[in-house]
C-alpha cells in the first residue's frame, strides 16, 4: 500500500514536472521574430477525403468606382467543381471591413446574380452545400470607390 501511493505521488511529480517543461520550451510563450507578439487565434482543417473548390469569378479582388448616387452593385459569379444542393444551396456573407460590422449573413442567393456591396473594404464569403456533404466556402476582398463629382478623384 505504502509503495502504491510512493509510485503515485513520484509519477504525479514527474508528470508535473514534464508538463512544465514542455509547455515553457515548447509552445511557450509568444515567440517574437519580426519585432511583434502573434496574439490573434487561428483556425486549422483537417479534411479526409477530396476537397473541393468554391469559384468566385466576380467580385475579384479589386477596386469598384462608381459615381455618387448610384447604387454599388455587383455582379455575383460563382461556381463550383462539385454537385451543389438544389434549393438552398448558395449563401453569402457580405462584411464591412471599415465599420466591422455584417451587412448581409448567410443570405441564400442564386448564383450569376448580384449583390449590393457597401462604400470602402468588403469581404464577401461564398458557400456551397455539397449534396450529401459539407459546406464549402471561398472569400474575396474588393473595394468601392465613389466619385463625388463626375470625372473628379474618388474618395
Amino acid at each position: 500500500m505504502k509503495r502504491d501511493v510512493l509510485v503515485l505521488v513520484l509519477f504525479l511529480v514527474l508528470f508535473s514536472f514534464f508538463s512544465v517543461f514542455f509547455v515553457r520550451y515548447t509552445v511557450g510563450p509568444s515567440i517574437t521574430i519580426t519585432g511583434y507578439t502573434i496574439n490573434d487565434t487561428g483556425v486549422v482543417k483537417f479534411y479526409v477525403g477530396q476537397i473541393r473548390t468554391v469559384v468566385i469569378s466576380s467580385p475579384e479582388n479589386t477596386t469598384y468606382n462608381f459615381d455618387i448616387g448610384d447604387p454599388y452593385l455587383i455582379d455575383l459569379n460563382v461556381s463550383a467543381d462539385f454537385s451543389v444542393e438544389a434549393v438552398d444551396g448558395w449563401n453569402y456573407s457580405l462584411y464591412d471591413l471599415r465599420h466591422d460590422v455584417y451587412i448581409e449573413e448567410d443570405t441564400l442567393f442564386t448564383p450569376n446574380s448580384s449583390i449590393s456591396a457597401v462604400r470602402w473594404s468588403n469581404l464577401l464569403t461564398v458557400s456551397a452545400h455539397e449534396e450529401d456533404g459539407p459546406w464549402w466556402s471561398e472569400s474575396v476582398i474588393f473595394y468601392v470607390n465613389v466619385y463625388l463629382c463626375k470625372g473628379k478623384t474618388p474618395r
